[in-house]
């Protein structure tokens, strides 16, 4: 150990407060070059533990891609729906979602929320679907009702 730490011992001997700015600057130069030293010393008798490699990252098929999408709106309660819905969906303001791009099929399907479907499907559709997108209770009952066979 004392072979080891002779230089930095010497390197710190040097750091004075009365030094001028260079002579300061270089005693702590020193120091830093001689910590390195010691570091390398140290590994060199003590290789450091290094971790296992972790397995390389494989990209995701995009069927993969597509049956995760899927799952994820399941989950949330969106629908596919087709473009002339999708496109009223728009307008009237129902927040929709794309698949991604790289599972998108030829049409590139666009999904919405289920209760605005079911809502689409009712008498003064449009009016219920304005009531609807500002009460989320609401959206959970008309769903619940459809799922019963009720709407």
């Amino acid at each position: 150990m004392n072979a080891w730490t002779r230089d930095l011992e010497r390197a710190l001997r040097r750091l004075d407060e009365n030094q001028g700015r260079t002579a300061r600057r270089n005693a702590r130069h020193a120091v830093f070059a001689a910590l390195k030293k010691v570091r390398r010393m140290v590994d060199e008798a003590y290789p450091p533990i290094e971790k296992a490699a972790k397995a390389p990252r494989v990209s995701m098929t995009t069927e993969a891609i597509a049956a995760r999408f899927h799952k994820k709106m399941r989950r949330r309660d969106y629908v596919a729906v087709n473009s002339g819905l999708e496109v009223s969906l728009m307008k009237a303001g129902v927040k929709l979602v794309r698949q991604p791009r790289r599972a998108r099929a030829m049409d590139g399907a666009a999904y919405a929320p289920a209760w605005a479907v079911v809502a689409s499907r009712m008498e003064s559709a449009w009016a219920r679907i304005e009531e609807l997108k500002k009460d989320p209770k609401a959206q959970k009952a008309l769903l619940a009702a459809h799922r019963l066979g009720g709407v």
